[in-house]
């Protein structure tokens, strides 16, 4: 339910927490993954279960959830993202490396904050196949993801 503030006007909820009740939603509802070829080279595209645009502050933003699923020894590109966004790990575990930092292991139940234009990539060093949802706030009409120069210095 939206809060209202003294003169009656609607507060809206933060994007965080709007992102964080979509999960539990989701995960509550059974978004269980999906049975295949867990030994591709390549993961599947991603499923989106929202892709909205909302008014900011900042223009119109592009807000998406969608649910990724990464096939065992998987090792993305490097890219970056044009706005905030949040990895989490549902099933299997990731890594993702992060350009000057150390690795973030991502175990089942665990979320990486991605900050805006940071270098980084998921992999899965697993023999398992790993799922994800991955929630991203960004400008409305520019891409979502941005690849990165390689080498991406470590």
């Amino acid at each position: 339910m939206r809060q209202r503030q003294r003169d009656g006007s609607r507060i809206a909820p933060r994007a965080s927490h709007v992102a964080a009740v979509l999960l539990l939603l989701l995960t509550a509802a059974g978004c269980s993954p999906a049975t295949g070829a867990a030994n591709s080279a390549q993961p599947p595209p991603p499923q989106f279960l929202l892709n909205k645009d909302v008014p900011s502050d900042k223009g119109t933003m592009q807000v998406t959830l969608d649910r990724e699923v990464y096939p065992p020894h998987y090792v993305g590109l490097w890219h970056t993202h044009p706005g905030p966004g949040s990895l989490c790990v549902l099933q299997g575990a990731l890594t993702v490396e992060v350009s000057g930092q150390a690795d973030v292991p991502l175990p089942a139940g665990a979320c990486w904050a991605e900050p805006p234009g940071v270098a980084h990539r998921p992999a899965n060093l697993t023999d398992q196949q790993a799922v994800a949802l991955f929630y991203l706030m960004a400008p409305a009409g520019r891409p979502r993801i941005i690849a990165a120069p390689t080498p991406v210095p470590r």
